[in-house]
């Protein structure tokens, strides 16, 4: 066996796996419900994927290279099509969400079948004529690139175990729960952020002055860890403060709940999380989610609480169909989630277009807070379903330019 060679192909079948890297890595909240379980046996079986692929590929690499004649080359062009064809979709798949080039619905919707055959095949046509006419060099090309890549898989399985894991700075609930709570208190719950961007710069709780517009009240912000890239564990996780590893409904009027460390299900109505804190305490509070598997007996033992809340997956379907993408998605759950708000227009401008993501997001928090500023409820929960990182985000003081007035008294 050719030990350069093989180091190749291993960097090949390295560049086809790249989704999965991705998706083993802390983050893979990102790519919404396909987070893996992480452990030793994961990156056992992806590094076996690895080195059978490799050696795959170095074996038919061998076997085109002994064939003769017209057939022999066409089969090994046409296995260089298809291995590069591979690779550059590892590429597409595994590159951040934020690149939206390369999220090929998306540029099929805006574009048109017409132009987006004319654009992105014309690349592959060449390729094809490239390969066909210059096979010698294009090999030789790329297995130079190849070797460039063969250091790719310690770099991304490095992040592994040097990354924090998520749920490491859970805030419970009873650290977040005011004790007498002065004014309206708002907790704004993002759900699924990326560790690996959120867990350096931000602690459990984020007062943000920029944004205190009511005087005395306060904003708190809950970290965003989600056990696994399920809403259905996370939310309640961050309202308990505590990690679920699992979560069910029944056929029964409650959830049921299964703490880390603990073998037996607990009914979530029974679970002491900060609407039951608050309300306690005679707190009128009010949950702006998408989130609906609480249960009937959820809300008869938290008589304080109002839930503003859409059917989730109904809202997400329609509008995947609608945008075909999943930014597309999320604007319309927004819309949905707080519809029912007085004074919230928000994803429309003047024209009556969507606008886009970090304005409308930007517009929703402003909104919300101001046409919840009635004196109806004592506490709102504002839960926002943010996949990735907007860049938007930093720094804090950046998302208002307007100087808030000092509070009062």
């Amino acid at each position: 066996m050719n030990p350069s060679r093989f180091l190749k192909c291993f960097s090949l079948a390295n560049l086809i796996f790249l989704p999965a890297w991705v998706e083993m890595m802390p983050g893979a909240g990102q790519r919404y419900y396909m987070g893996y379980s992480v452990d030793g046996v994961a990156l056992a079986a992806l590094g076996a994927s690895l080195l059978l692929t490799a050696l795959v590929l170095h074996l038919a690499y061998r076997w085109l290279e002994h064939r003769t004649g017209w057939w022999g080359r066409l089969l090994r062009q046409a296995g260089l099509f298809l291995v590069t064809g591979l690779a550059i979709n590892g590429l597409r798949v595994g590159l951040p969400i934020q690149a939206y080039v390369f999220d090929l619905a998306n540029q099929v919707m805006q574009l048109g079948w017409t132009r987006f055959l004319l654009f992105y095949g014309s690349p592959f046509v060449l390729l094809a004529l490239f390969i066909h006419f210059k096979e010698e060099r294009f090999s030789h090309w790329g297995a130079r690139l190849l070797l460039v890549l063969c250091p790719l898989p310690l770099v991304t399985g490095s992040t592994f175990f040097t990354t924090p894991k998520p749920m490491e700075a859970l805030a419970p609930a009873t650290g977040i729960a005011p004790v007498r709570p002065k004014g309206l208190t708002v907790y704004m719950i993002f759900d699924e952020w990326d560790y690996n961007w959120t867990y350096p710069y931000r602690p459990a709780n984020i007062p943000l002055p920029e944004l205190d517009r009511f005087g005395r009240e306060n904003l708190f912000f809950t970290h965003a860890y989600a056990p696994t890239s399920e809403t259905f564990r996370s939310i309640p996780s961050l309202l308990t403060g505590r990690i679920v590893e699992q979560a069910r409904t029944t056929t029964g009027p409650d959830a049921l709940l299964r703490f880390r460390g603990e073998a037996t299900w607990t009914p979530w109505s029974q679970v002491p999380d900060l609407p039951y804190l608050l309300g306690q305490q005679g707190l009128r509070t009010c949950f702006i989610t998408h989130y609906h598997a609480f249960g009937p007996a959820h809300a008869l033992a938290r008589p304080t609480l109002e839930i503003k809340r859409k059917p989730y997956f109904r809202e997400w379907e329609e509008g995947k169909h609608r945008y075909q993408t999943f930014a597309g998605s999320m604007l319309r759950q927004g819309r949905a989630v707080l519809e029912n708000v007085p004074g919230v227009n928000f994803l429309l401008n003047h024209e009556g277009k969507v606008q886009s993501v970090p304005t409308a997001y930007l517009h929703a928090l402003e909104e919300t807070l101001a046409a919840l500023r009635s004196r109806r409820f004592d506490a709102i929960i504002v839960h926002w379903p943010i996949p990735t990182p907007p860049s938007w985000w930093i720094p804090p003081r950046a998302i208002s330019r307007r100087t808030p007035p000092r509070a009062s008294g």
